[in-house]
């Protein structure tokens, strides 16, 4: 027992077996020890599902067999193929790699691939099993350099993520399809707000315009202060010339000097104005900062509303002579953080299936009177009633996927978003006049880049077009019915 996988569960086993023999009525036997029941790689089996890819779900063993299929040896092959392959083209770090890939490896990101594991992230599981593969006459790890390890473990990642694309190709567009999904939501504003930002643009584009018309402005009267010195001059030279008194020339003088010290009215007019505009900026700011901010949101098969939190928050720092604190506030409105949202979204997704097939199982044992318990996808009960409960999930999951999840995703996600906007940035380039570059349009605020004014002009332009997603990706033919006949579905 000591060499087996899980050493104390294997003891556990072992001394429960040998009580049920002792008793003489093993039948009879009570016994406290759970069983478990795994899925094979459950997010694989619910992306499968969806989908209705046979290939993928034979792979996770949602189809029936003669024997349990193994998706991480079937990934590993693909890999070894790829190594192979490199190798033989001279690539260094497979040739390193050749012969000595074992399930082990790649196990661990293949599980947490489909719940939105990083490159980086992969790279770092696969690296910490590198170092466990050892010379087998020697025992000694056989790599060992942290530079040689990072550059074979980012190799490896990298085939893993090829070859999970490349088996569970169904898998792969859902994914890409739940991630665009995001993206665009995180991305779109409720109309109010973009009345608002449209006026907010307007007003910025005013402030621009009266920042330049004051420089120029200033340009203007500085020019005239210079020539009307430069004439002063001449007069008092002319006077001079012409014997004019000197009472009359100072006299002539602080007339015209005070008439060069008065206050210019339409400085006091611009300051009026840069303060008026500077108070509705702020207005507009605060409004638009208590609009609603479209985060992912999506009911789950049980009617439950999930809301993604994920926003970019303000952090504010307290430093002292004893520590630094960061303080955040998660009741302030704050902009989503459109990326953490198009991310994390497949992986929660499938979380969302994974637990309400969890608790459509747990609520028919609960009816049946089977002890229940889980851990993640990992369902325990007593080995009396292990049949019950296998036939149970299959029933909840058949129950769960007969429904059209993505349809329905999808048409909540138009209802919930129908009158929203996406904001969408273009550049355009013109050969034209610098007269002609400016875009008058009423819904549009542009910015003018001049490089060439009279050859070149970028434009770059704020538009806004409706809310709208993609097709959901093809499906395929797998029989969803069939997970009632699989054996190792959960096994």
């Amino acid at each position: 027992w000591l060499a087996s996988e899980d050493p104390w569960q294997t003891l556990a086993a072992c001394i429960e077996l040998v009580d049920a023999v002792d008793s003489g009525d093993p039948e009879n036997f009570v016994s406290h020890l759970h069983v478990h029941q795994d899925g094979t790689c459950n997010g694989l089996q619910h992306y499968a599902a969806l989908g209705r890819d046979f290939e993928g779900g034979r792979q996770v063993n949602l189809v029936p067999g003669d024997h349990p299929m193994d998706v991480y040896s079937a990934v590993l092959d693909v890999v070894e193929v790829s190594v192979r392959r490199d190798a033989a083209n001279g690539h260094e770090m497979a040739q390193l790699l050749v012969g000595k890939l074992k399930r082990k490896v790649i196990k661990q990101t293949v599980m947490t691939n489909v719940y939105g594991v990083s490159m980086y992230g992969a790279r770092e599981q696969v690296m910490a099993r590198l170092k466990e593969i050892v010379d087998p006459q020697t025992g000694a790890p056989l790599f060992t350099d942290r530079g040689q390890l990072l550059k074979l473990a980012t190799y490896l990642a990298h085939r893993v993520f090829e070859s999970l694309g490349e088996i569970f190709e169904c898998a792969r567009q859902i994914q890409d399809w739940l991630n665009e999904a995001a993206s665009r939501i995180a991305r779109s504003l409720p109309p109010e707000s973009v009345k608002l930002r449209k006026e907010l643009a307007r007003l910025r584009a005013k402030q621009l315009r009266l920042a330049h018309s004051t420089i120029k402005t200033k340009t203007k009267a500085k020019a005239k202060t210079e020539s009307t010195d430069e004439t002063n001059t001449k007069s008092v030279d002319q006077a001079n010339t012409n014997t004019k008194s000197t009472d009359e020339t100072e006299t002539e003088t602080k007339t015209k000097a005070k008439s060069t010290t008065r206050p210019d009215l339409s400085d006091i007019d611009s300051s009026k104005v840069k303060t008026s505009l500077q108070q509705r900026k702020k207005h507009l700011i605060d409004q638009i900062s208590s609009q609603p901010l479209a985060s992912v949101t999506w009911t789950t098969p049980l009617n439950l509303i999930i809301v993604q939190p994920y926003r970019k928050l303000v952090t504010k720092a307290i430093s002292s002579s004893l520590q630094y604190v960061s303080l955040v506030n998660e009741d302030l409105p704050s902009p989503v953080n459109s990326q953490k949202q198009k991310t994390a979204f497949p992986p929660n997704f499938v979380h969302s299936l994974d637990a309400s097939h969890m608790l459509l199982s747990a609520i028919q044992c609960k009816v049946n009177g089977i002890v229940f318990s889980s851990v993640h996808d990992s369902y325990w009960t007593h080995a009396c009633d292990i049949d019950m409960m296998n036939n149970i999930l299959r029933e909840q999951f058949v129950a769960l996927h007969q429904k059209n999840i993505l349809t329905e995703l999808r048409d909540e996600f138009m209802l919930r978003y129908k009158d929203y906007l996406i904001p969408v940035n273009t550049t355009k380039v013109s050969q034209n006049n610098t007269s002609n570059l400016t875009s008058k349009s009423k819904h549009d605020y542009s910015l003018d880049y001049d490089h060439n004014a009279d050859k070149i002009k970028l434009t770059s332009k704020i538009s806004y077009i409706p809310f709208d997603l993609p097709p959901l990706p093809p499906t395929g033919t797998l029989d969803i019915n069939s997970v009632l006949d699989s054996k190792y579905f959960f096994s």
